[in-house]
C-alpha cells in the first residue's frame, strides 16, 4: 500500500484547536464540524463510506467500533436529511445504517464532489442508481443467473451487477437453485477482497 504522512506538528496543532483525541476508541467528530455548510458535511459522510462505509442495493451503512464516532456521524447525516435506521450492536462492532429512501440523495450529495476513489465502490453506488430507475424486473431471474454462470462463477454482486437486481433477491434465487441442486458455491475469495462466496452450477468442474 502506498502511505502519506503528515508532521507531527500537525497532529498537535488540530488536538489542541479541537480538544479531540486520535486513539481508535476516543476519537471523536469535532462539534465544530456540524456547523459547516453543506459541502463539509457531506465531504465527512464521503470520507467514511471511502473508509468503514458498506454499500448493498439501496443500503448504506457505516461500521466501527467506537460508538461515539458513529453518534457524531449519524448526527451529521440527519442534518444533511439522511433518515437513519439507528446504530446497533453487531458484536464485532457498531453499525450505522441509513434508509434506502435516502439512497438517492446520498448518492447525489457524494458525486456533486467527486466519484468515490475505491472502484468498487462506485460501481456499487451506479448500480444502487440503476436499481431506482429499474423497479420491475420482466425476466426469469433465476434463468438469468444460469445463463451467466455457465459462461463463469461469479459472486453475488458480480450477478447483482449484470441482472441489475437487489441483492436479497439474487440472495433467494440462488438459495433456492442451491436447494434444488442447480448451484453450489465452489470457493471463497480472499479476505482482503471481501471473502464473497464464488458460485458455479453444480455440474461444472
Amino acid at each position: 500500500m502506498y502511505r502519506l504522512s503528515f508532521p507531527k506538528a500537525i497532529t498537535k496543532i488540530l488536538i489542541s484547536r479541537f480538544n479531540i483525541n486520535f486513539s481508535w476508541d476516543k476519537g471523536r467528530l469535532p462539534k465544530e464540524f456540524l456547523r459547516g455548510d453543506k459541502k463539509l458535511l457531506v465531504a465527512i459522510v464521503r470520507a467514511f463510506l471511502i473508509d468503514e462505509g458498506h454499500i448493498h442495493s439501496l443500503s448504506v451503512k457505516f461500521s466501527s467500533n467506537n460508538l461515539k464516532l458513529l453518534y457524531g456521524l449519524e448526527s451529521i447525516c440527519l442534518k444533511l436529511g439522511y433518515e437513519s435506521l439507528g446504530i446497533r450492536n453487531c458484536k464485532s462492532c457498531y453499525v450505522l445504517s441509513l434508509s434506502t429512501k435516502s439512497f438517492l440523495n446520498i448518492c447525489n450529495d457524494i458525486m456533486s464532489i467527486s466519484p468515490l476513489p475505491i472502484p468498487k465502490k462506485q460501481k456499487r453506488l451506479e448500480l444502487g442508481l440503476k436499481l431506482l430507475k429499474k423497479r420491475y424486473i420482466h425476466f426469469d431471474v433465476g434463468k438469468e443467473i444460469i445463463n451467466l454462470l455457465r459462461v463463469k462463477p461469479m459472486t453475488v454482486t458480480q450477478l447483482c451487477e449484470k441482472i441489475v437486481a437487489r441483492r436479497n433477491n439474487i440472495d433467494n434465487h440462488l438459495n433456492r437453485l442451491k436447494r434444488e441442486k442447480i448451484v453450489t458455491v465452489c470457493s471463497r475469495k480472499a479476505r482482503g477482497s471481501g471473502g464473497a462466496f464464488i458460485w458455479k452450477l453444480a455440474d461444472q468442474k
